[in-house]
């Protein structure tokens, strides 16, 4: 689309509620693609008005299986379809199309007899889950054995589990999957992309099946969670389609299949618990910061039976980005601006926000707030400072101001209309100031974030982050400077916006503030 050319159908693409959450789009001379359900979207306006004018025809979606699904009750729930799972229900859509084309003969239902759902996992005593590191761990000579404890959520009481720290060799870089199978009695399956890792650093962890209950309801009670509706979905339908109770949960089969699409978070935290309590306890260069999102491609997942057998779950492709270098770095910007004896390429300010970045990526999230806090102190008082120069009286009450009354009079400017500042669209950069100054402000001065915990768990890095993302990403954080830029090249108009400010908002000097009551 997009004027590559005409649309020649459209299929209907339902979820398994029966509601609309796409396009299959087939086009002259193009391979299919999906459009999403999406007024934003102008392939997906475009489609719509097409099918309202009657110039094109929604096509329903296409089932070519189905086979009879049970509850546990033996109770029939719905059909495993190739669309997925759809429930018995005459009220949805995508049920209502199953039953056109079974009724029409276009295929024939899976005549196997009922039988009740079996709980395969019954098997599955635990998961070891294997995490991979890109250096391996110091003054490791063999496998290191360990325990600790950790809360599943913050209302929980803390568990123990047991981990594993071991390192790999193979400078061949041929059989590296097989060194973190082998020492489980797994061998490589063939065909399997092998991680890009002569030397590394291996982390275990022994997760009970009876525990993935509470690790995922700890991750479906943060509903900021990146894949909190992905996962609720999932356990919705599952319910549904098992015909167990809320209140229960689906089965511990349906925990174990699902377990590398919600184990992230508790890996994460766990992980760089044993990472903190290793360097403290032993030196050496630590290994990496590890975030849920590195997770997605970093671990493997094996299952141990009640027989004591084990086998491969999931396993991660291990690939990551690399430019491949080699041959001559030739003397570049980057190079320049840290070279002694030349003119830095960089601004100061700049060369503070590649700072930054180097701290959020290393997992030193609350020493970036430190940072970034720093170059908001800096850039928002040179950009009010420079606009109050002309006015009379009004730069002496700017220096004066603290941080946070200066965020808020940026954020009186943010709410003006005025075309030259671009006010509105830049709201929620001083709430993002704001929200680190506090977080800044509680780390400095009492060594803990605002809610008083001990450990800076996942759901506060992510807070962390998505604070400080509108300045560390290139083209957020270059609007954010282009909009101080222009406040510092304000007119009157502005400049009298800071004059009243200052006026309502007197700053007392500290000589001249009264004494205090002494009760």
């Amino acid at each position: 689309m997009n004027g590559s050319g005409e649309v020649k159908s459209v299929e209907l693409d339902l979820d398994w509620r029966g509601n609309l959450k796409g396009y299959k789009v087939h086009e002259d001379g193009f391979p299919p693609k999906w459009v999403p359900n999406d007024v934003s979207n102008s392939d997906c306006t475009r489609i719509r008005e097409e099918i309202e004018s009657h110039k094109l025809f929604a096509q329903p979606p296409k089932f070519s299986y189905a086979k009879r699904t049970y509850s546990e009750s033996g109770l029939h729930t719905g059909y495993h379809t190739n669309l997925g799972f759809v429930p018995v229900e005459p009220s949805n859509a995508l049920y209502g199309y199953l039953m056109d084309s079974l009724n029409t003969g276009e295929f024939a239902e899976d005549a196997d007899p009922k039988v009740a759902s079996i709980d395969e996992s019954d098997y599955v005593s635990d998961l070891i889950v294997l995490v991979l590191f890109d250096q391996p761990w110091a003054h490791l000579a063999g496998p290191y054995h360990g325990q600790l404890p950790i809360r599943f959520n913050r209302n929980a009481k803390p568990e123990p589990f047991s981990f594993t720290i071991r390192n790999i060799s193979d400078p061949s870089g041929e059989h590296p999957l097989q060194l973190l199978l082998g020492p489980h009695g797994i061998e490589s399956p063939e065909g399997l992309a092998q991680p890009a890792v002569p030397v590394g650093g291996v982390f275990e962890v022994e997760i009970p099946a009876g525990r993935l209950r509470k690790i995922l309801r700890g991750v479906l009670a943060d509903a900021d969670d990146p894949l909190y509706e992905f996962l609720r979905d999932q356990f919705n339908m599952e319910l549904v389609r098992s015909g167990r109770r809320p209140t229960d949960g689906p089965s511990t089969a349906w925990h174990v299949a699902m377990a590398n699409n919600y184990l992230q978070p508790f890996l994460a935290d766990f992980s760089n618990r044993v990472i903190e309590a290793f360097w403290q306890e032993y030196g050496g260069v630590p290994i990496a910061h590890v975030s849920p999102s590195s997770l997605q491609r970093r671990f493997t997942v094996i299952h141990k039976l009640r027989s004591g057998q084990k086998c491969l779950g999931h396993y991660s492709s291990f690939t990551g980005h690399s430019f491949n270098l080699k041959g001559e770095w030739h003397l570049s910007g980057a190079l320049e601006s840290v070279a002694d004896g030349t003119t830095p390429t960089l601004h100061p300010m700049r060369r503070s926000l590649s700072r930054l970045r180097m701290l959020m990526e290393g997992g030193f999230l609350m020493e970036a707030l430190v940072l970034i806090n720093s170059i908001l102190e800096v850039s928002v008082s040179a950009a009010l400072e420079t606009a109050a120069n002309d006015c009379d009286g009004v730069l002496s009450r700017v220096k004066s101001l603290g941080h946070r009354m200066r965020l808020q009079l940026l954020e009186e400017l943010s709410k003006q209309e005025w075309p030259q500042i671009r006010g509105g669209a830049q709201e929620a950069f001083v709430n993002a100031a704001l929200g680190i100054y506090d977080c800044r402000n509680a780390y400095v001065h009492q060594l803990v974030m605002p809610d008083k915990g001990r450990f800076v768990d996942y759901r506060e890095q992510r807070r962390v982050i998505e604070l400080m993302s509108p300045f560390s990403e290139v083209f957020r954080r270059d609007q954010w400077f282009r909009w101080l830029h222009a406040i510092s090249s304000a007119n009157d108009e502005v400049r009298h916006a800071i004059a009243d400010f200052c006026h309502r908002h007197p700053v007392t000097p500290p000589d001249m503030e009264p004494p205090k009551r002494r009760d």
